[in-house]
């Protein structure tokens, strides 16, 4: 059995904000997940796994911005996402990447 000094030394984050990614690719294969909401309802959403075994979620907004970025170019292979606020105010933003 570990201690908690080794545990600790041990630990890895097991998630990742979208925010955190230098660049996505958008072939990158998409899962879904559940969560339970405060109300202790479900919802599904999306995500992947990234190189560090990391679940990152990824927003409908960025989704949806996503979509129109590759309709302007076919050929976008990378992007990334900043965001601006917190919580429910929080706002994505899709950068394409060349």
């Amino acid at each position: 059995m570990a201690n908690i000094k080794q545990t600790a030394n041990e630990y890895k984050e097991k998630y990742k904000n979208i925010t955190e990614l230098k660049e996505i690719s958008v072939n990158v294969e998409l899962l879904d997940g559940v969560g339970t909401n405060k109300d202790g309802e479900d919802f599904v959403y999306k995500y992947f796994v990234d190189s560090d075994d990391c679940e990152v979620r990824v927003p409908v907004t960025v989704i949806k911005q996503l979509k129109e970025q590759i309709e302007n170019n076919n050929k976008l292979e990378k992007f990334k996402v900043t965001k601006k606020g917190t919580g429910l105010n929080t706002e994505y933003t899709v950068i394409p990447l060349q």
